[in-house]
């Protein structure tokens, strides 16, 4: 499936230039159905504290459960509201 949301990607290129970025993508169920396992796991290999992350997600219950690993989360529903959010969250 080709990547259509052209304003996403030219963000993420931004951010990327501005700060740490990493990108967790749901690609099948499987991972989602193994998210805290996931969250964890990238935690150990970036060493760095959750709350020092913003996690994004269009879904509640994937933001839910980055909150209570210790992300700072944001659940998309608006573009103009995300990119507030991040903005915040750069400082």
């Amino acid at each position: 499936m080709a990547f259509t949301r052209g304003w996403v990607e030219a963000l993420l290129s931004d951010l990327g230039k501005q700060s740490e970025l990493y990108i967790l993508s749901d690609t099948n169920d499987v991972h989602w159905s193994h998210i805290s396992n996931v969250f964890h796991h990238v935690l150990s290999e970036i060493q760095r504290p959750a709350n020092q992350y913003l996690f994004i997600d269009d879904t509640s219950a994937n933001t839910d459960t980055a909150q209570s690993c210790g992300f700072q989360t944001h659940h998309y529903q608006e573009r103009s509201l995300m990119i507030a959010e991040i903005s915040r969250h750069l400082g």
